[in-house]
């Protein structure tokens, strides 16, 4: 038998119904006022814009509740002071959230929808997490089979892998026609399969120094593994 948990959020007015927990699969464009779901919040990163001096216009965020589902979610520039708190690693309840199509040609989720944080939304920190079983990993690994099926191109968003690098390959740094550095490399399964990555910008001098240690004591021996 299914059970029902009920969230307690501090704000609600007396008399009201307490939010009834759902998972991230459930979600939908018109969402009844009693829903509320426990996540973790596993990846956090601001949005900027602007080259010369980026400005922050978002706070972006992958939550992932007990099931391994995942949901983009965003905080607007004008409720970023807001929800300033919010912190990576950390699980929270949330209610009241915009839902939204996940649209766009990059996003960094399957979901079919995402949130959109409102001055409505509550975000409160479960401290008690007691009776709560997150998975212990919060990659979502992708095998080389799935990304190299063609249906894949089809429906893109962005995902973790991990494979070995080839040392045997050099790794150049080159710049695009707008300047940007960006480096290609190939990535090897451990059953032979490969797959090629690009990083960019700050990416490219991070593996760079990786793969070029100073010291010959720390000089690179197979295998190395990346994950991305």
């Amino acid at each position: 038998m299914m059970m029902t948990r009920h969230l307690e959020f501090c704000s609600r007015s007396p008399g009201t119904m307490a939010p009834t927990e759902k998972y991230l699969k459930d979600v939908v464009l018109t969402l009844p006022k009693s829903t509320a779901f426990v996540v973790m919040v596993i990846r956090k990163w601001n949005e900027k814009f602007g080259s010369k001096n980026p400005t922050t216009k978002s706070i972006e965020m992958i939550f992932m509740d007990e099931k391994s589902t995942t949901i983009q979610a965003t905080i607007p520039i004008e409720l970023i002071r807001k929800f300033e708190y919010v912190q990576e690693g950390l699980i929270y309840a949330i209610a009241h959230p915009d839902v939204k199509n996940n649209e766009g040609r990059y996003r960094v989720t399957g979901h079919p929808y995402r949130f959109e944080f409102t001055p409505f939304t509550k975000f409160l920190h479960r401290e008690q997490t007691t009776g709560l079983s997150f998975p212990p990993s919060r990659f979502r690994i992708s095998s080389f089979t799935d990304i190299q099926n063609p249906e894949s191109s089809q429906d893109p968003y962005l995902i973790d892998i991990i494979g070995a690098y080839d040392l045997d390959q050099t790794f150049i740094p080159q710049k695009s026609k707008k300047g940007d550095w960006y480096a290609d490399f190939r990535l090897k399964h451990l059953e032979g399969e490969s797959v090629l990555c690009t990083v960019y910008g700050d990416y490219v001098l991070q593996v760079k120094n990786f793969l070029s240690p100073t010291s010959k004591d720390a000089a690179l021996k197979d295998p190395v593994i990346f994950l991305l």
